[in-house]
């Protein structure tokens, strides 16, 4: 019933139906599930692009044997319920583009099967949980109640052909059906409000493809333990406010295709262009001032050239008698300008100037007498 014009509420009497898939996706419908809604071997909900609105409601709370959930690209609003973290086979679970706020339940950490979380574009605030595990979903652990061997036709009823899932990877949006499905693993909870620093667990993922967990207010340094995720595809950390250096151990990661880290605090040197990091332009790191190295093209230890003695050019008499020039002319041009001083300053004050005549005089007496005093007698009149 998917992708048709299909308008209005889901009806009560889907409570009625023992469904193992309910697929709504890319419709009209509006309002919610109802609370009654709550089949007990259902495997898959898909209820992507319609106009859901207001908070989860307690349907499928009692369905464990539920795998996928998608609810994503709605108006579903209040806060992720935290029953969903009782649904213990849950394997792909798709929240995003909707209207979510408040904090990422810890409940969540207890869905053991969890391969695809997508919890990007919404209001979410607080940390990232420390103990979320992702993983490759194995059908062979996944159990129902009763608990049923692995086998081909419990595979192929799980991963529908005509049930897809769209997930983000290497920055371009992928629909992903059937049993290419099990082989996916990420993490996307870019564009929300998440705060504080990013878990070092998140290193032990190690089959996890994304992890995206862009256009945050993340702070702190980039867990080393992220040289872990040897099958990592896409890594972007870009727009939070990360600081620290970018692990050199990176350069490990052959399989990257995707790398993002601009718009952060982060200083340093870069890593080294060698593996898939040498790949990746000036633009994967645009917004860091304080790095360096060949990736950014801005050089760590900067040193500046040596100074080196103007060349004579044969002039170095015409150099001196210029300033000599200059000098006697400021020193004529001083002097004068102190007589100047000294006659404005007497004609203005004539108590100044009786003054000035008077010691004036006086001195050029004592002058006088004393050179008269100091001749021998016979040069005397």
């Amino acid at each position: 019933m998917s992708n048709n014009h299909l308008e209005g509420t889901i009806p009560t009497e889907f409570c009625q139906l023992d469904l193992l898939l309910l697929d709504l996706s890319v419709n009209n419908i509006s309002g919610s599930l109802p609370s009654c809604f709550n089949p007990s071997k259902i495997r898959q909900v898909h209820l992507s692009k319609n106009r859901l609105q207001g908070a989860i409601t307690d349907a499928l709370i009692n369905s464990s044997t539920l795998i996928t959930l998608d609810v994503s690209d709605n108006f579903l609003t209040g806060s992720i319920p935290s029953w969903v973290g009782s649904l213990s086979n849950l394997g792909y679970l798709l929240l995003n583009d909707n209207n979510f706020e408040g904090p990422i339940p810890m409940e969540l950490c207890n869905l053991s099967h969890l391969s695809l979380i997508n919890l990007s574009h919404n209001n979410l605030s607080g940390r990232i949980p420390h103990c979320l595990k992702i993983t490759k979903l194995d059908v062979s652990e996944v159990c129902f109640e009763p608990c049923i061997n692995y086998n081909r036709n419990l595979y192929d009823k799980i991963f529908s052909l005509n049930d897809p899932i769209e997930f983000t990877i290497k920055n371009v949006s992928y629909t992903y059906k059937g049993k290419i499905l099990p082989y996916l693993s990420g993490m996307d909870l870019s564009y929300n409000n998440l705060a504080g620093e990013i878990p070092y667990e998140i290193g032990n993922f190690r089959e996890i493809l994304v992890l995206s967990l862009s256009h945050n207010s993340l702070t702190g340094p980039i867990p080393p333990t992220f040289a872990n995720l040897m099958q990592i595809e896409t890594l972007d950390l870009s727009y939070n406010n990360l600081s620290g250096n970018i692990p050199p151990e990176f350069a490990v990661l052959h399989f990257l295709g995707y790398f993002n880290v601009s718009y952060n605090n982060l200083s340093g040197k870069t890593p080294e262009r060698i593996g898939q990091l040498g790949a990746f332009d000036e633009s994967s790191y645009l917004g860091n001032p304080f790095l360096c190295g060949t990736l950014v093209q801005k050089n760590c230890s900067p040193i500046e050239p040596p100074l080196t003695p103007k060349a004579s050019t044969g002039n170095s008499e015409d150099d001196g008698s210029i300033d000599m020039i200059v000098f006697y002319v400021s020193f004529m041009v001083s002097y004068i300008m102190g007589i100047l001083s000294i006659g404005v300053v007497l004609y203005i004050n004539p108590y100044w100037r009786q003054a000035w005549f008077y010691y004036g005089e006086m001195g050029v007496n004592s002058c006088y007498y004393l050179v008269v005093d100091n001749l021998p007698r016979k040069y005397r009149c």
